[in-house]
C-alpha cells in the first residue's frame, strides 16, 4: 500500500512504495509548472527521508526533466545540483550562524553540527565545506576569535 503526502502549495506529492533494493528515491515530473510526485523507498529512517525527499524536490523544481533521455554529463550536472540542495535545505545559512555562536561557548564539531540540523554527518560536512569551499571537522573559539579546525589523519 502506498502512503501519499500531498503538498497541494507546491503541487508535489510524495509516495511511499515498495521499488528495487538499489533505487532510494525517485521522481517524475508533470508536463507542466515544476510539479510531480516524488517516490521514497519504504523502511527509511526519517534523516535520510528528509535528505532524499531534498533532493528530489531540487530535481522537479530546478530541472524539469526526466533523466531517461538525458545524457550521463547532464545527469552528473543535475545530480550535483540536486546534491547542493539537499545540503542548503535543511542546514539554512542564518541557521549556522547559530553554530558559530555556540562555538564560542564550546568546541563544535561536524557529529554536533550534523544532530543539531537532524541530519548525517556526511551532509553536514558536506555544507560546511560548500560554505568554506574545503573540508571542516568543527570550530572553536580561542581568545575572543572563532576558528576552524581539521583534524589530521
Amino acid at each position: 500500500m502506498a502512503l501519499r503526502y500531498p503538498s497541494v502549495a507546491l503541487g508535489l506529492s510524495l509516495e511511499g512504495i515498495a521499488i528495487n533494493k538499489h533505487l532510494k528515491a525517485f521522481s517524475i515530473p508533470k508536463d507542466h509548472a515544476r510539479r510531480g510526485t516524488i517516490f521514497i523507498k519504504d523502511g527509511l529512517d526519517a534523516i535520510e527521508k528528509k535528505l532524499l525527499l531534498a533532493e528530489e524536490f531540487r530535481h522537479l523544481y530546478a530541472h524539469y526533466q526526466s533523466q531517461l533521455s538525458l545524457d550521463q554529463y547532464t545527469i552528473g550536472k543535475c545530480e550535483n545540483q540536486a546534491k547542493r540542495m539537499a545540503a542548503y535545505l535543511p542546514m539554512p545559512g542564518r541557521f549556522i550562524e547559530d553554530v558559530y555562536a555556540d562555538a564560542y561557548e564550546a568546541p563544535v564539531v561536524i557529529s554536533d553540527i550534523a544532530d543539531y540540523f537532524l541530519v548525517t554527518d556526511e551532509t553536514a560536512a558536506y555544507r560546511i565545506e560548500l560554505e568554506f569551499q574545503h573540508k571542516l571537522d568543527g570550530f572553536v573559539a580561542s581568545r575572543g576569535k572563532l576558528g576552524t579546525l581539521e583534524w589530521i589523519d
